[in-house]
């Protein structure tokens, strides 16, 4: 072979590299439209029968471990977007019980005011609200995008333009039923007005009152009660002249452990009470065909049979016809490697090879193929790691002795490297809201990792308390406060003082992320807080490491009891990833559970909240006027900033300085 060809071949990437879909809003790198056809076609049906009949409906979609289910939704998406045939929401698992149509809510609001990856220049509130004005149920993408043309000729993006929209849309409030609220921050948000606040009020995150008042509204969305009004106005409004679909995916992650049926439960009632209040609603549920059975048995067969699978669609094994196809495409694909496709072909001179497969041999495809329900997923882990040792194998015949190509040698993939990676991935990850349920269903699964008689978490059934625990004896209520409205936080604060003083509750710890302060203004709630403190709750503020190595941990099990969590191409059951867990707490995560157990408040915790608070003002100070403003001794402040540069950065120099970190900042 010659140095040519050997040259092109160390360079190009490997087209197997990628093997699975984390979010139907990813762009696929290769969809084979005969692969799982049928069930796509029980999908468009679902779609066209709600549309035409507007009744809502529920469809199951099961499959093995990586036959493609996330894979599906993606395809569905596409076509629903494409061919306009309705709008599409994507939906992780719930995080906890209490908090379904704040999660539905989330994800809803976030996916139709997106821009969605096959660009048109428009999202989907924008072709519903098009819809409406234009009278219009089949207008296409076209029609559609010329409406908007000149409308926005007419009234430029601002006031003129959501003077026009409000106009419009005035009519469709009273017949849908729709809250105006929400319709009219929907409205700034098309018109480009107060954008970034009007986005934060939809996905249910607490605005500040300053906020509030630029919008028109009163208060947050981050009440269930609220949040499901919001989503039901959102739902009639979109579904009013078209189909839509929500698609619950991973629905194995509810579950902490076979036994506990809370979250499932809260789940299947908040689906059926969907159905049963919207008329143009298809819902998508994914589920491992191995999890049917514990599904049925949790939520009972009314549920089962009448709401999540009144209808059926299932994901087949590969087909040899279909495996080769995927591989060819895959082959195919990438641009680099047909250059040296080329090449060795002209380099053979002829010679009969296996062109369509090579560098495989046709061969050893098919006896991947032959395998009793060999998935994609599993069809391309193989083909990732055959395609590495066939590399090194050639190259390493013409060149003996010299180094392999990188990935050929490479040291193995360990569940180690793939915790980090996610929890760097959550490190990074610029949130809108902090969420509550990290803390508690991350909780619920860490302890859960212990095993342990003398250790148990429940779902509490008292309003505002989120956790009981029970701990050798010790009884703990545990309540994460993270409303950003501090009229909201005020009146939980209040009822949970009330409950203290009637003696309802056990020993109180209140969790509260580190990243939200509780401004000196905020009297009333400082006041409560003081009162409950003096009356031996303990508040605690953890770190935004803890958030991030909880919210790693939630993936990683989720991922595991979906069958999605793969390791050097071997898939980790989830009791294997349990163990390992178990035995590799972060520190920072078990740091969290002894201030829990133990009922102390850090050293760190009031003082690190007042230089918070005096940052807020200028965002950026001398250290000596922060830590003054804070009533803290210079060297602690500097301490402080340096144990939380999540929280605070500092520039040395002269004079030194203090800065909110960009999220804080965002916060405050």
């Amino acid at each position: 072979m010659s140095e040519r060809i050997l040259g092109l071949l160390e360079t190009v990437p490997n087209p197997f590299a990628h093997v699975r879909v984390d979010s139907a809003w990813e762009t696929l790198a290769i969809d084979v439209p005969s692969i799982n056809d049928s069930a796509f076609r029980h999908c468009q049906r679902l779609v066209d029968d709600v549309r035409a009949t507007r009744q809502s409906h529920g469809l199951l979609l099961s499959g093995l471990p990586g036959a493609g289910k996330t894979h599906m939704l993606s395809r569905l998406r596409r076509w629903l977007y494409g061919e306009q045939h309705g709008s599409f929401v994507y939906i992780y698992p719930v995080t906890t019980p209490d908090r379904f149509y704040r999660h539905v809510l989330y994800a809803l609001a976030g996916d139709v005011l997106r821009q969605p990856p096959e660009d048109s220049g428009f999202g989907q509130m924008e072709i519903a609200i098009a819809r409406h004005v234009m009278g219009d149920d089949r207008a296409s993408l076209d029609a559609i995008s010329g409406w908007w043309d000149d409308v926005r000729m007419k009234h430029q993006p601002g006031l003129l333009l959501f003077d026009f929209l409000r106009r419009s849309m005035e009519p469709f409030i009273e017949d849908l039923a729709l809250n105006e609220a929400v319709v009219m921050v929907v409205i700034q948000f098309v018109a480009r007005l107060h954008r970034a606040e009007a986005r934060a009020w939809l996905l249910g995150r607490p605005v500040t009152e300053e906020q509030s008042a630029i919008l028109g509204v009163s208060g947050t969305l981050d009440e269930e009660t609220l949040a499901a009004d919001a989503l039901f106005t959102l739902a009639r409004f979109l579904g009013d002249r078209s189909t839509l679909v929500l698609a619950f995916d991973q629905i194995e992650g509810l579950q902490v452990e076979r036994g506990d049926t809370a979250a499932i439960m809260s789940w299947a009632n908040g689906l059926a009470d969907l159905l049963a209040r919207t008329q143009n609603m298809a819902i998508v549920t994914c589920a491992q065909i191995s999890y049917l059975n514990d599904l049925r048995a949790a939520v009972g067969e009314a549920l089962y049979d009448g709401r999540i699978a009144e209808r059926k669609a299932s994901l087949a094994p590969l087909t040899p016809a279909e495996a080769a196809t995927l591989v060819i495409r895959r082959l195919k694909r990438s641009d680099d490697l047909q250059v040296v496709r080329m090449a060795y072909r002209a380099w053979l001179s002829g010679t009969t090879t296996d062109d369509d497969f090579w560098p495989f041999k046709s061969a050893e495809i098919e006896a991947q193929s032959a395998l009793p329900e060999i998935s994609a997923r599993r069809l391309l882990l193989v083909c990732r790691e055959l395609f590495e040792a066939r590399r090194a194998s050639l190259i390493g015949a013409v060149r003996p002795g010299e180094p392999k190509p990188d990935g050929a040698g490479a040291p193995r993939e360990r569940l180690v490297d793939v915790f980090e990676r996610a929890r760097a991935e959550e490190n990074e990850r610029v949130l809108d809201k902090i969420d509550e349920g990290v803390y508690i269903d991350g909780l619920m699964r860490v302890i859960d990792l212990a095993r342990s008689k003398d250790f148990v978490a429940s779902r509490s059934r008292l309003r505002d308390v989120d956790l009981s625990l029970d701990h050798q004896g010790r009884s703990i209520d545990l309540a994460v406060c993270h409303a950003e409205d501090m009229r909201s936080l005020a009146a939980r604060l209040r009822r949970l003082l009330d409950r203290q003083r009637q003696n309802e509750l056990r020993r109180l710890v209140i969790v509260r992320d580190q990243r939200l302060p509780i401004g000196t203004r905020a009297i009333a709630t400082q006041g409560y807080l003081g009162d409950l403190q003096r009356a031996g709750a303990v508040l605690l503020h953890p770190s935004a490491e803890v958030y991030a190595a909880l919210a790693a941990i939630r993936h990683l099990l989720a991922d595991a009891a979906a069958g999605d969590l793969t390791v050097d191409g071997k898939e980790v059951p989830p009791e294997d990833l349990k163990t390992w867990l178990a035995e590799r707490l972060p520190t920072c995560v078990g740091d969290l559970i002894d201030e829990v157990v133990s009922g102390t408040t850090p050293e760190t915790g009031g003082d690190l909240e007042r230089l918070q608070c005096a940052l807020r003002e200028s965002c950026i100070m001398e250290l000596a006027a922060a830590a003054q403003s804070a009533q803290l001794p210079a060297d602690w402040a500097r301490v402080l900033a340096e144990r939380n540069p999540n929280v605070i950065g500092r520039i040395e120099g002269a004079p030194e300085l203090l800065f909110l970190h960009p999220e804080a900042m965002d916060r405050s």
